[in-house]
């Protein structure tokens, strides 16, 4: 598939649809006014009349924000089928030109775009400290908060050699956390701004895409149905000391789930052929 044919730009497209729609469902984007103050790195201040008053952090749960990492890393990650270059590189086919009203509006997103790559030069806010694990660094690390962010984004997976990212580990736990929810606060709302440009086309019949991308079910359903069919003793299997009554047909089906406690001593017990059956 050739970058830039049709074929190319309607599956990008259709993929980011996809993806971008998990994002705007996670639990976190239910409170946007929080994630635009998260995003800004904004601090807050609190205190009693007579008192000094105190500034903090005001964080989601390191929990929460992982589960939204997970999902906006993809639109920042190099050679991903969805980084934000190759959605905007598909979405120049349907504006006309920077002097267009749309062209003008996705240049804007380019440039938010942007200014979240790990090499952008913003403002140096983190500084390592002079000690770290009992050993002293050759010098302090001064870095974005944008490139703090994108070590916590990557984690230990990033090859041996890419020290640009490695050497962040000298920051503290908690500022490197500090770095990822300003990062991943701004992606996610990137994505949303993004899916929106691509809504307004849709819906004026200027985006060639399918309706499955923004109608499709994009989260997962909590619920199970429990499906037990009992096989006739006719027909059955034999397994390793089998039940005096009948025997289980365990079939496992999109859907559908079978308790760990009650699927377990049948397929200890039960041979290859069985399970096949």
């Amino acid at each position: 598939m050739t970058i830039g044919s049709e074929e190319w730009t309607t599956r990008v497209l259709s993929w980011f649809v996809v993806r971008a729609r998990r994002v705007e469902a996670h639990s976190l984007l239910a409170n946007r006014d929080a994630v635009v103050r998260w995003a800004r790195g904004g601090v807050d201040t609190a205190g009693d009349r007579g008192r000094s008053p105190s500034r903090g952090w005001s964080l989601p749960p390191e929990e929460a924000l992982d589960s939204l990492a997970v999902r906006c890393r993809p639109f920042v990650a190099r050679g991903a089928a969805v980084h934000w270059e190759a959605v905007t590189m598909a979405l120049r086919a349907y504006v006309r030109g920077p002097g267009d009203a749309l062209g003008e509006s996705l240049e804007r997103l380019c440039s938010g775009w942007r200014r979240l790559e790990l090499t952008y030069p913003g403002p140096l806010v983190f500084s390592s400290p002079p000690t770290v694990d009992g050993r002293e660094p050759d010098r302090a690390e001064v870095i974005t908060d944008i490139a703090l962010g994108h070590h916590w984004l990557y984690g230990e997976s990033l090859p041996a050699a890419d020290r640009s990212l490695q050497r962040f580990g000298a920051h503290e736990l908690a500022d490197r956390y500090r770095a990822s929810v300003v990062l991943v606060a701004n992606v996610a709302l990137l994505v949303i701004s993004t899916l929106g440009f691509m809504r307004v086309l849709w819906e004026r019949v200027e985006l060639d895409l399918p309706d499955y991308p923004f109608t499709r079910p994009v989260t997962a359903t909590t619920d199970a149905e429990l499906s037990i069919p009992v096989r006739d003793r006719a027909r059955r299997r034999r397994v390793v000391n089998p039940e005096p009554d009948a025997a289980l047909d365990v079939r496992l089906v999109t859907g559908r789930w079978l308790p760990i406690d009650e699927s377990l001593p049948f397929l200890m017990s039960a041979r290859p052929e069985d399970l096949l059956r």
